[in-house]
């Protein structure tokens, strides 16, 4: 069971992206046309050299709902890709109702050739003994990923991070020279879908209206602001994706924009997915896929859709235009719909003990992880290592959009809720370390804010079971009951933790020893 649900994840997580900014996912479909080409194709070489203003939802010389004459069974010549993209033009106008200033260049290219461009991630906080800890992210980020229980000690987070997008990696938009690469889902037979053009068009369209600029200038410290702005970006792309399918499926006519109660087939031609030869379909390996990393990277595309269809509900596009102006500030807000404000919470530790902060992360050494990851957390737990935090199945259920003025609503791709996540008010995650004693040791303080008290004790309630789930032994409390000691002797979190719990808060400080983590705990202050 475990391995078919692996497998069904990494063929509906397709990773697209708008270059060096964030990561894009794109699902397959059995209606998405395939292009096949021998060799890396780039439009730029046969885009019409006219110019001349068209009419929304007319590209090049085609209309959206053109019919046009290819056939994808034995490859496409330069002159069907040249109808096939302009069309894929046309329909994301229509779409998107914003007319292109000028065609997008494409180019197709193996995942070989993509993985030996991309290579491994370079950080420019890479580890050097001259430098101190506080100027090095990478140690910083760690400890995120490990307070999250998704990425061990054994790994560093830099590197499970990019060997998992990169190996599930569709698309990409690149702002800095306004190109589309596709990369094949096969080495041998270049492979183009459709939706996943259509994808990285409405990143074209986004960029070429000033949004992914505007959004840049935002400052994103935080992994919560991070992962709530690409909600935006990647939930715009994600609708235009449903949107097509449901023009495909009948479900929505061109002609009038209507719902309809009957299949019409002729609205948009939806050419099927030809019979790819067995031999020419290579098969996407798990083996460096960390489940936890993919599920945080994936949330802007699952619920980013039905956050887009929340604010288009509003007041159309303009609504989604506007937002990019006063982005989302959470997950909570892109995974429930709404305006919500995290509470105040901060937390500083003592600059006279031998732990210190990482000053020159996040904010003032700072991270917030917030709702989605806490999420991902107890899920990877729960199914990667028994944890039985939550009910991981529940997750691949999906949940339904409010239906606005009884309009046609799409459902999150995967459900992100769960009874120790929702009720989220703010966390603050304080990565520390000691080189006090020559070697360097890591650490972290979390505190989390929870909306009640039952909120907290679900939470407390549920990382307890993760600390079971590795055989953590309880080696003391504190004379109140509300801090436990624990340590973890073997695997990939071997370490002590202390779990604090007051009133709507719970904070979780980890070091390497039972004693550093008695040291730390008087070292630190919440404020509220």
């Amino acid at each position: 069971m475990k391995d078919s649900l692996i497998s069904m994840l990494m063929v509906i997580l397709l990773i697209t992206s708008v270059a060096a900014a964030y990561p894009l996912f794109s699902s397959n479909n059995d209606k998405d046309l395939y292009i096949f080409s021998n060799n890396p194709f780039d439009f730029s070489t046969i885009i019409s050299s006219k110019s001349q203003p068209n009419d929304i939802g007319f590209e090049n010389g085609y209309n959206h709902f053109d019919t046009i004459s290819i056939d994808p069974s034995d490859g496409l010549s330069d002159e069907e890709l040249s109808r096939y993209i302009s069309r894929s033009h046309a329909r994301v106008e229509y779409i998107r109702n914003v007319e292109f200033n000028n065609l997008i260049p494409v180019k197709i290219i193996t995942s070989t050739e993509f993985l030996n461009q991309e290579g491994p991630a370079q950080s420019s906080d890479s580890i050097d003994a001259d430098v101190l800890p506080d100027s090095n992210y990478s140690a910083w980020n760690d400890q995120i990923w490990e307070a999250l229980f998704i990425v061990g000690e054994t790994e560093t987070s830099e590197s499970v991070i990019s060997q998992t997008s990169s190996q599930n990696t569709a698309g990409v938009y690149m702002p800095a020279n306004g190109e589309i690469v596709i990369v094949s889902e096969s080495d041998s037979i270049l492979i183009l879908p459709e939706t996943t053009l259509l994808h990285e068009l409405t990143h074209a369209i986004q960029d070429q209206e000033g949004h992914l600029t505007a959004i840049h200038e935002f400052p994103q410290p935080t992994q919560d602001l991070q992962l709530s702005i690409s909600g935006l970006i990647e939930g715009e792309a994600a609708y235009v994706e449903w949107y097509y399918r449901k023009i495909c499926d009948g479900s929505i006519s061109v002609r009038d924009q209507s719902i309809l109660h009957e299949l019409v087939w002729e609205d948009w031609e939806c050419i099927p997915l030809p019979n790819i030869p067995s031999s020419s379909a290579e098969s996407s390996s798990s083996g460096d896929t960390n489940l936890g990393v993919l599920l945080i990277l994936f949330h802007p595309y699952s619920d980013g859709l039905s956050y887009i269809h929340y604010l288009k509900s509003q007041n159309n596009w303009m609504a989604v235009d506007d937002k990019y102006s006063s982005p989302p500030v959470s997950t909570e807000q892109i995974i429930h719909l709404s305006e919500e404000q995290p509470v105040q919470l901060d937390i500083s530790i003592s600059p006279n003990g031998y732990w210190k902060p990482f000053l020159n992360h996040g904010i003032n050494g700072t991270d917030t992880v917030g709702e989605a990851s806490i999420f991902s957390m107890f899920w990877y737990q729960s199914y990667n290592f028994g944890a039985n935090a939550i009910d991981d199945q529940l997750f691949w259920e999906g949940r339904a959009s409010p239906n606005m003025y009884g309009e046609l609503s799409p459902k999150t791709i995967f459900n992100y809720t769960s009874v120790p996540s929702v009720g989220w008010g703010n966390d603050k995650l304080l990565p520390i370390y000691n080189n006090s004693n020559g070697a360097t040791e890591y650490g972290y303080i979390w505190a989390t804010k929870w909306d009640t008290t039952n909120d907290a004790k679900e939470f407390h309630d549920s990382y307890i079971k993760i600390l079971d789930a590795h055989k953590a032994i309880k080696i003391g409390q504190s004379l109140d009951k509300k801090t436990t000691l624990f340590i973890i002797t073997s695997g990939p979190f071997t370490d002590a933790f202390a779990i604090s719990s007051k009133g709507k808060t719970v904070t979780i400080i980890n070091a390497p020893t039972a004693e550093d983590v008695e040291n730390i705990l008087d070292s630190f202050h919440l404020s509220f």
